[in-house]
C-alpha cells in the first residue's frame, strides 16, 4: 500500500492528463504571482458555468503546464501548482493501491 510517507512519484504524467484540476481562488492567486496571467491559464469551469468557478486550460488533452522530457513529465509551476495537485494522489483516501487515475464509467 503506498501512503504520505512512503509515495514517491513516478513523473508518469498520467494524473495531468486524465483530471480537470478545477482552480479555487487562492490557486490562481498564487499561479498569478508567479508571473502568469488568469486569462492565459484558467477557464469557466465547463461543467459548472453558472457559479463563474475555472479551471486550468488544457491542450492536447493535457494540463497545460505539463511538459515532457524524455520519458519523464514536470510541473512547469510546481512550486505554485493548485491545492488539488499538491494532495494528488491522497485526497481521497490516505492509502491507496496505485497512484494512476481510476476512469470512471
Amino acid at each position: 500500500m503506498l501512503n504520505k510517507s512512503n509515495f514517491i512519484c513516478k513523473q508518469c504524467g498520467k494524473c495531468c492528463k486524465a483530471y480537470t484540476v478545477k482552480l479555487s481562488g487562492s490557486d490562481i492567486e498564487r499561479i498569478k504571482k508567479a508571473g502568469y496571467k488568469k486569462e492565459d491559464f484558467a477557464e469557466k469551469d465547463d461543467f459548472d458555468v453558472t457559479t463563474g468557478k475555472y479551471a486550468l486550460k488544457r491542450e492536447n488533452n493535457q494540463c497545460m503546464f505539463l511538459i515532457q522530457d524524455d520519458d519523464k513529465y514536470f510541473c512547469q509551476i510546481y512550486e505554485n501548482r493548485p491545492e488539488i495537485c499538491r494532495k494528488y494522489p491522497f485526497f481521497e483516501k490516505e492509502d491507496i493501491e496505485s497512484c494512476e487515475p481510476s476512469i470512471k464509467k
